[in-house]
């Protein structure tokens, strides 16, 4: 698959549920455009999704998406390299386990850092004075909703397979 294609039939879905829908949390694919993996994608992930989508939330590597980066896609020499490609790109964290993200990227840190500075992705971009992002829905505090039940109708029996109300003869 091509860029064009992807920008053309696959991508606006994602947007609506990242615009209209107020996604927090997506999982980049484990596809290549063109030769690069979803999930080494700075232009997917960080300038599409966040940049141009005012994308905030989770990107979340599952499983095996960033161990592909090694095995499957070829771009990587080793775990700590395909950590390093998917944090570049902008995926946020490794789920369920660590692969690549626990003791490979670990160790890579100490030899290249040995005086333990942290590097950490870049601040978003400030929003324009006045364009502040309003609040989800959903997200407020509030009262449960509960589910209120239709009472049983007499004769309901025969269609729900539930015993129905005590009839007189």
């Amino acid at each position: 698959m091509g860029t064009r294609e992807r920008a053309d039939v696959l991508l606006p879905p994602f947007e609506m549920a990242i615009r209209e829908g107020g996604a927090r949390s997506v999982m980049h694919a484990y596809t290549d455009t063109d030769g690069m993996p979803s999930a080494a994608d700075e232009t997917l992930l960080t300038e599409l999704l966040r940049d141009t989508w005012d994308f905030d939330g989770t990107v979340v590597a599952d499983y095996f998406g960033i161990a592909f980066l090694k095995t499957l896609h070829g771009i990587a020499a080793d775990w700590a390299d395909a950590a390093g490609a998917a944090l570049r790109a902008g995926v946020d964290v490794e789920l369920p386990t660590v692969k690549t993200f626990g003791a490979p990227r670990r160790r890579r840190h100490r030899r290249q850092d040995p005086g333990g500075g942290r590097r950490s992705r870049p601040a978003p971009r400030p929003r324009p004075e006045g364009t502040a992002r309003p609040p989800r829905p959903g997200l407020e505090p509030g009262p449960a909703r509960t589910r209120r039940r239709r009472p049983r109708r007499p004769g309901s029996a025969a269609r729900t397979g539930r015993p129905g109300p005590a009839r007189e003869p």
